[in-house]
């Protein structure tokens, strides 16, 4: 029987079991990482206005044969369910769909998502068009299916910036929000002066010539099934037309990879697309036929399952000296400037009203606006009231800000809840926002759904008075020596594969953080990820749970990490985002507990919320030194970032501090007592890097930058998420989201533990 055949059979058992209420659930989805995103993950989008106002969404899509089967959401904002009423089944029949999602695009980046709710079906010739003509198109055929790692399908695209703005106004019906700014200008001295420097400036690139990258591949059978990426950038999807099935019958490939390559460090990563291949005897060679890499290990993928595996190798360097002697003419001038701005601020009454169902359990669903926690609903245990909606009101005066606001319901029990007739009004009764339509939420599957609003009221005057001076420069020489060298660059990188030491098993639902205790030896604290309680566990040396603390002041939004400082405080960070989406994050700090006591409450926790200089980012991956927190993202990116300060009263930007070149998809990392050694680990190839600098090193950068020695460790780690050293030595222990924990003692990887 084909897939297809199975997949319908099964289909048909479902709907004869499924209830009602669940054939009418329509959901809107956290974008989740998936093998089909287009492009590096969007930014906030920010308000702006379009010269060509008119958006349309074209596609054609099959087996819609439900109501509300399929969410189709443009930047996490539903736009339709289908179809929209019950319908014959359509099975592999195309059906044509057009949507208007003007109202949906802004300026900058897009996405699109098309998030399965009940059962599989299919989407493809995806275009997107404005009265200027097309701005994006994809004919590929994609499946989605409810529990499969294909759920949801993103699509990303571009719109370029046509307006620029100095005063700025924001409506919603009737209420608006201005922006004067005010300047005066005084100019009051000028100097001249001239003086004469020399400046010597040296860059670095791959020596020149061709770069090939070899490989065996079998059954690439589909059209672009696996994907190729040299340093994240896409090189070739094979194979590239529709091809015979070729089982396990090996095929060689070669491909020119010259304009990818850069000095240094280099990553090869071959990404699964639809069902599974393998892959081996991969090797690169550089100019005059120097091999660069060569690994015969075979390395099966599949979707679902392993679905990534990354290569590296290092490049000779070209070094390039550039001289250049200037004659500065310098004109300096003080200037004075005030500045007086007006803005808007919220002022009055502002009221959440909705409709909801199935609030069965304690603190089911999360109520927030600006991610701001409002409730949890229910407040107390009720019978379980399936579709019968009750209605609430809440008052969001002190979370709602000037300008665009946005109300999200998350579920957060493993049951489901539903939510419709969402309404904010605003002083004087104005409707700020109205949405009628139901959608359906369970923390298994599509967890949230989020509404934005805009409000304006009030106003507020600032004057800034300002000094500063300029300077301008002529250049009048300039001699250029330029001198070129081939180096080869070799790394200190040790590769070895070892078997742990299984230490047990651990109960810690979705683990993935640990870290040992400086205080109560032979205990390890460890956190769950998103969706479940903001619990703090305690677990001995087997993995046996002593004691479970709730955190005080703290939601587990999306747990990733757990850290300790010098002084035995533990950290957790709120920190995951898997679609890059969130405003801000946090860092929770508490006192250590005692793991023998009866206390099962932490102290109360400090909140440390910050922003990256860039945008949103995912990061699951923290470490503390010398009372500083450094996280390490788990994207392709892997750059490491610091706290500057640590204020609880303000949202900090963090600062850039390096980056890791040695593998993506970064899960825990971990430094050890003495700071000499950093561990890192990844969930995708069961690789755990230990890191270590210099002796007389007082910069975490050197870890990246000039690393003394480093090992990549190998084993199989059931999606390892958690790692951490314990004791004053460099042993260490990992954990994974289903139960594993497991030992690795110094002398299985470190055979000149003094060298």
């Amino acid at each position: 029987m084909s897939l297809q055949a199975i997949q319908k059979k099964e289909k048909y058992i479902k709907i004869t079991k499924v209830a009602a209420v669940l054939l009418t659930m329509l959901t809107v989805s956290l974008l989740l990482s998936t093998n089909y995103t287009n492009s590096t993950p969007a930014t906030e989008p920010t308000i702006s206005t379009f010269s060509s106002p008119t958006y349309t969404l074209s596609f054609q899509g099959y087996d819609y044969d439900n109501k509300g089967e399929v969410t189709i959401l443009v930047n996490n904002q539903p736009v339709a369910a289908l179809p929209s009423s019950n319908s014959p089944m359509n099975s592999d029949q195309f059906v044509n769909y057009s949507l208007d999602i003007s109202e949906l695009v802004v300026n900058g980046a897009n996405t699109l998502t098309f998030s399965q709710n009940i059962y599989s079906s299919g989407v493809k010739n995806v275009v997107i068009k404005n009265a200027d003509g097309e701005v994006y198109s994809n004919s590929t055929y994609y499946e989605i299916w409810v529990s499969r790692s294909k759920q949801p399908l993103t699509y990303k695209f571009n719109i370029a910036a046509t307006t620029s703005t100095s005063t700025t106004t924001l409506t919603s019906n009737t209420t608006t929000t201005t922006t004067t700014t005010t300047t005066t200008t005084t100019t009051t001295t000028t100097t001249s002066s001239t003086s004469t420097s020399t400046t010597t400036t040296t860059t670095t690139s791959p020596p020149s010539g061709a770069y090939t990258l070899s490989f065996q591949g079998y059954d690439y059978d589909s059209k672009s099934e696996v994907t190729i990426l040299v340093n994240d950038q896409t090189v070739a999807t094979l194979p590239a037309s529709w091809a015979s099935q070729n089982n396990n019958a090996w095929a060689s490939f070669s491909i020119d990879i010259s304009g990818y390559v850069v000095s240094g460090a280099n990553t090869i990563t071959f990404k699964q697309n639809q069902y599974s291949s393998g892959l081996q005897a991969v090797q690169v060679t550089g100019p005059n036929g120097v091999v660069l890499l060569s690994d015969n290990t075979r390395n099966d993928l599949w979707v679902g399952g392993t679905s990534t595996a990354s290569y590296n190798f290092n490049t000779g360097t070209s070094t390039s000296t550039t001289t250049i002697t200037t004659t500065t003419t310098t004109t300096s001038s003080t200037t004075t400037t005030t500045t007086t701005t007006t803005t808007s601020s919220p002022n009055g009454q502002y009221t959440l009203s909705f409709q909801g169902y199935d609030y069965d359990n304690k603190d089911e669903a999360t109520v927030l606006v600006n991610n701001q926690v409002v409730s949890t609903l229910p407040a107390s245990e009720t019978p379980q009231n399936s579709g019968v909606f009750t209605g609430y009101s809440l008052d969001i005066s002190t979370y709602v800000v000037t300008g665009a606001n946005t109300v999200t319901f998350k579920e957060i029990s493993g049951h489901s809840s539903g939510v419709q007739n969402v309404q904010v009004t605003g002083p004087g009764g104005v409707l700020l926002l109205s949405n009628s339509t139901y959608y359906g939420m369970w923390s298994t599957g599509i967890a949230q759904v989020t509404y934005k609003f805009t409000a304006t009221s009030g106003s507020t005057t600032t004057t800034t008075t300002t000094s500063t001076t300029t300077t301008s420069s002529t250049i009048t020489t300039t001699t250029t020596t330029t001198t070129s060298t081939t180096t080869t660059t070799t790394t200190s990188e040790t590769e070895l594969s070892v078997t742990p030491t299984s230490l047990g098993t651990h109960y810690v639902p979705e683990g993935s953080g640990i870290v040992a205790s400086r205080t109560y030896p032979g205990i390890y604290w460890m956190m769950s990820d998103s969706g479940n309680p903001a619990y703090l566990y305690a677990i001995d040396w087997t993995g046996a749970t002593k004691r479970v603390f709730e955190v005080s002041g703290a939601i587990n939004r999306d747990w990733e990490e757990i850290a300790i400082d010098e002084s035995g405080h533990i950290w957790i960070g709120d920190t995951g985002d898997n679609d890059e989406v969130y405003s801000s994050y946090v860092l929770y700090k508490v006192d250590e507990p005692d793991p023998y006591g009866s206390e099962t409450n932490t102290s109360a926790a400090i909140a440390y919320r910050f922003v990256y200089p860039n945008g949103a980012r995912d990061a699951e991956a923290l470490f503390i030194w010398q009372d500083t927190p450094y996280l390490v993202q788990k994207r392709s990116d892997t750059e490491v970032y610091a706290f500057p300060t640590l204020d609880s009263s303000r949202v900090v930007t963090l600062n850039y501090v390096g980056k890791f070149t040695g593998g993506i998809y970064i899960t825990g990392a971990d430094i050890s007592a003495d700071g000499r050694r950093l561990a890192l680990i990844n969930d995708q190839s069961n690789y755990h890097w230990i890191i270590e600098r210099s002796a007389t090193s007082t910069n975490v950068a050197d870890f990246f930058t000039s690393p003394t020695k480093q090992w990549r460790i190998s084993f199989s780690n059931q999606q390892g998420e958690a790692i951490g050293f314990y004791g004053e030595g460099y042993s260490f222990v990992v954990a994974s989201e289903e139960g594993g924990f497991w030992e690795i003692k110094q002398n299985q990887y470190d055979d000149d533990p003094d060298g």
